[in-house]
């Protein structure tokens, strides 16, 4: 991988077994079989407890994943995409959230992202947003659109009587016609 290039792990379904989900790192070209079923969890991933946060990163770099194709439910005033999940994404968020909580310093209950399988994931200012021909293009014509995000995981934080993980899209690329997944 080139110096400075953005380094992420890809989701997919694990097409094996019909079941759980595979990782590919992209930067060492490694894949994984994974998931609860078979009792991996492979997307290693660094807890750097702070003042008011836990840091998610690996080798102190942004700890990012590029999840499946999915439809988009909702986009709030707030800039939160609701989205409607797959089975091989529910899966891994809940890996990971078992990750998460075992990390996390506070005694407060956990508020997951992940929610009767929509998956809530914020958009801002810094997120790159891209058309099916991978042009750069400005839109907040979301709802009832396919994409793939790749989402940065950023910390686990302490608000509001709430512990849970902030994550935010850093890219989202829209696709045209039915999920795939």
């Amino acid at each position: 991988m080139e110096e400075g290039a953005q380094d992420w792990y890809v989701l997919s379904p694990d097409p094996t077994k019909g079941e759980g989900y595979s990782v590919h790192h992209r930067a060492t070209g490694m894949h994984y079989v994974c998931g609860l079923k078979r009792g991996v969890v492979v997307m290693e991933m660094e807890f750097e407890k702070r003042a008011k946060t836990v840091r998610i990163h690996k080798n102190d770099k942004p700890f990012r994943v590029q999840i499946p194709r999915m439809r988009v439910l909702d986009f709030t005033e707030y800039g939160y995409l609701e989205l409607e999940c797959v089975p091989a994404f529910t899966e891994m968020w809940e890996d990971f959230e078992n990750q998460a909580k075992q990390n996390c310093p506070y005694d407060r209950p956990w508020r997951s992202n992940l929610e009767d399988s929509k998956f809530r994931v914020k958009i801002d200012e810094r997120t790159h947003i891209f058309d099916s021909k991978s042009e750069l293009i400005w839109t907040d014509k979301f709802v009832g659109k396919n994409v793939t995000c790749i989402i940065e995981l950023k910390s686990i934080y302490d608000f509001k009587g709430f512990s849970g993980v902030s994550c935010r899209v850093h890219q989202i690329k829209i696709w045209p016609g039915e999920c795939l997944i």
